[in-house]
């Protein structure tokens, strides 16, 4: 059985026409350059500008952008990940609000295979609650 440590708890609000996200009570900003805004339960842009929105809080930036060096992600991959991310876990939430508790470590680990630095990135701490 996972610890509260483990899961975060990922919260999804469909009542409007700007749907909104939550991690740990967190809001979510969608990237109006990327996608309209979020969506789930099916594939396309909306699932995953969340797919996106979602991993931008675990993986840190110079992780999702810089060249292939150890522990460093590529924007390819990157997008890999987002991909895998929604067509895995997003789209199985289904339409309607949802609320769901997820091990990101062990997703982005043994289904992402990301190996590099996992960080809850959010507006309390700059520099985020270790994994």
């Amino acid at each position: 059985m996972k610890t509260k440590d483990q899961l975060f708890k990922i919260e999804g609000f469909s009542k409007d026409k700007n749907p909104s996200v939550l991690v740990n009570s967190i809001q979510l900003e969608c990237d109006q350059k990327r996608s309209a805004g979020f969506s789930w339960g099916y594939t396309g842009t909306g699932p995953n500008a969340l797919a996106a929105a979602i991993l931008e809080k675990f993986i840190p930036l110079e992780n999702r952008t810089k060249g292939r060096g150890k522990n460093k992600t590529t924007t390819s991959e990157f997008e890999d990940l987002k991909i895998a991310f929604a067509q895995q876990i997003i789209i199985g939430w289904g339409y309607g609000d949802f609320m769901v508790n997820i091990d990101m470590k062990h997703w982005l680990r043994f289904h992402g295979n990301y190996q590099g630095p996992i960080i809850f990135q959010h507006h309390i701490a700059d520099d985020g609650e270790k994994l």
